[in-house]
């Protein structure tokens, strides 16, 4: 017997290897609402601009690749930026 969509629905199925794809099945079995769940990742993976703790990390991987191969970070120029004069003497009151 079919299943029955609501109007405007479309049906997409895929298969998970339980070996490979351990991780997704285990994932997959936690969530109230595979449905949804699976919805808001793929949108999150095909949007691409969401930043996740993943993100975070591999930039800072790359930032550190790119530091072991010899590259500088270098502070702002003290002549371009303007310090405001009234917060540095609350900053030297307070000792920072």
């Amino acid at each position: 017997m079919a299943d029955k969509l609501r109007s405007g629905c479309v049906r997409k199925s895929l298969v998970l290897d339980m070996e490979r794809d351990a991780d997704l099945v285990g994932w997959l079995d936690t969530q109230p609402n595979v449905s949804e769940a699976i919805r808001a990742a793929l949108r999150a993976y095909v949007s691409g601009n969401e930043v996740t703790l993943l993100s975070i990390y591999d930039a800072v991987k790359a930032l550190e690749a790119q530091l072991r191969n010899g590259a500088w970070v270098r502070s702002p120029d003290s002549s371009a930026a303007d310090e405001d004069p009234d917060l540095a003497a609350q900053l030297d009151r307070l000792g920072l």
